[in-house]
């Protein structure tokens, strides 16, 4: 399928789609977009999760705060989940391209095409339909790793305005376990509502973490 060279064919779709299917059409294009064009995220400060919020990630829910980015994105995303893996395991998880598809909604693709000998960087591409027959979407970007630790990528081309972001893993209970929290700035660069990509983003990265999780588990040792 020939891709869009612009992602200004869906800020138009999502706009048409408002009136004919409602809001529901409408937060998934904003979360389609606000989930990969992410800028600047070493302007955001970590996420310092509240006692509140351990409480919720104890619970084996998720925790997702996103809020108004005073630098004059469409807003500040924080994230968290628990996960009962080991680092490595969520690590192998989340750098798998084969096994991206089973928790990155809409992925078709995902390539890598540079990679470090020593393992420290590599370039990937990830190609994306969010809606049934509409134009897919190229992303490339550049991830900096250290091992079972944190992933910070940035975007080097592609469809996408910007692309910049960073996970982080800590171990819990003695390694038996993983926190994954996430820190970005979103700013997808449409004529879109900043609160409506907001509040998209906040109801729908839940279950991309959950689905994260459900996949690093099922591949635990034993299962």
């Amino acid at each position: 399928m020939k891709h869009d060279t612009s992602v200004g064919w869906i800020g138009r779709l999502c706009v048409k789609r408002r009136r004919g299917h409602g809001l529901a059409r409408l937060r998934s294009c904003a979360t389609m977009i606000g989930l990969l064009a992410i800028v600047s995220p070493s302007a955001a400060e970590p996420f310092k999760l509240s006692p509140e919020q351990i409480a919720i990630l104890a619970t084996g829910s998720a925790v997702v705060d996103v809020t108004a980015d005073p630098a004059g994105g469409a807003g500040v995303v924080r994230a968290a989940i628990d996960i009962p893996a080991a680092p490595d395991q969520v690590w192998a998880a989340m750098i798998d391209c084969e096994r991206a598809p089973r928790f990155v909604k809409g992925l078709k693709s995902c390539r890598v095409l540079e990679r470090d000998n020593a393992g420290l960087w590599d370039v990937r591409e990830h190609i994306v339909q969010w809606l049934f027959l509409l134009p897919s979407t190229r992303s490339e970007f550049r991830s900096e790793y250290v091992q079972e630790r944190s992933i910070r990528f940035r975007r080097t081309g592609g469809d996408l305005k910007a692309l910049d972001g960073e996970w982080q893993l800590m171990p819990l209970k003695q390694g038996r376990g993983t926190r994954l929290t996430y820190v970005a700035r979103v700013d997808p660069g449409l004529p879109l509502p900043d609160a409506m990509v907001r509040a998209a983003i906040e109801a729908d990265l839940p279950r991309t973490l959950e689905a994260l999780r459900h996949e690093a588990v099922s591949a635990r040792p034993g299962r």
